[in-house]
């Protein structure tokens, strides 16, 4: 187990690059780091944000980072440099999450505070001008992004709401007509409180998602819940697939992680690395290795063991 110490408040987020040799974190301190996990050293500090940072993702090829924050822009980040690059979205309150797509042709951002005739979610082309956003969500107008992510095959993007909604896009339709448009398919899955976090297994034929105490695995291809995980003793925060698919991660505000199998629903191992509440789980991309953050202002990197 290696700690990370190098912030000053609690952490929000963590991503690994796609080639496993830097984690980025952030959080409330304003402060985005870009550690080099081979020395387990801060590499750059990127100090333009102006409030609390919550989402980072790395674009990827990995030579780009965007964040995103109370501050109300997402930006983009030389991650050779720690230089920025430019700031490509402002939206009507804090933006709560970005997500790339893994095949590096779209940037998402959402916020979690509507306006009369603003949008709570943007998409746009990382090199060129966004989508027209929706004029209206379902039951609720513009529903309050908490978290979003894209599948594995860029085709969908997945927005987790504030009233517990679960929400498809289609991005190649999208593309074609230059508005955002959802998947064709009955993909408005509805949870009893707002969706805390979400990901795309592997194969991207599930979602996880977070809720309340509870984390439902749903059947992407049907829009149905597959399996229900419970055993956070507080909001569960965090969801996070290991790369080839056999391991879920959560995090919570019970000061837990907790490891689960997602094929049976059984969970495998807990931790309690005094963290306070969990905010961020993240995998490596060898698997073996993973990261936990929380309100501490300590990064918590494990040795992952699948020996079940």
């Amino acid at each position: 187990m290696l700690t990370l110490h190098g912030h000053t408040n609690s952490v929000q987020t963590l991503a690994y690059s796609p080639d496993g040799r830097t984690l980025a974190s952030a959080g409330d301190d304003r402060t985005v780091r870009l550690w080099d996990l081979a020395t387990g050293r801060t590499r750059f500090v990127l100090r333009d944000h102006r409030d609390a940072v919550l989402s980072v993702a790395f674009c990827p090829d990995g030579r780009l980072l965007a964040t995103g924050g109370y501050d109300r822009v997402v930006r983009l980040w030389d991650v050779a440099t720690g230089k920025p690059v430019e700031e490509v979205v402002w939206l009507a309150s804090g933006i709560t999450g970005v997500a790339i797509s893994p095949d590096g042709e779209w940037l998402a951002a959402g916020c979690d505070y509507r306006f009369p005739g603003k949008s709570t979610l943007e998409v746009m082309k990382v090199a060129g001008p966004p989508l027209m956003s929706p004029a209206r969500g379902r039951d609720e107008g513009n529903p309050t992004v908490w978290f979003l992510g894209f599948s594995p095959d860029s085709k969908r993007l997945a927005v987790g709401c504030g009233n517990g909604q679960l929400v498809f896009w289609d991005m190649a339709r999208s593309a074609q007509q230059n508005q955002l448009l959802e998947c064709s398919e009955p993909y408005i899955l509805t949870h009893p409180c707002g969706i805390n976090a979400l990901a795309f297994s592997p194969d991207g034929r599930t979602v996880a998602t977070v809720a309340g105490r509870t984390v439902r695995l749903w059947d992407v291809e049907i829009g149905r819940e597959r399996l229900r995980l419970t055993g956070h003793g507080q909001h569960a925060w965090s969801v996070a697939f290991s790369p080839d698919g056999s391991v879920l991660a959560t995090g919570g505000w019970d000061g837990t992680v907790r490891l689960w199998d997602p094929h049976t629903g059984q969970e495998r191992a807990k931790y309690d690395w005094g963290l306070g509440r969990v905010n961020a789980v993240a995998f490596a991309l060898d698997g073996m290795t993973a990261a936990a953050a929380g309100n501490s202002p300590d990064i918590i990197l494990w040795d992952v063991d699948l020996s079940w």
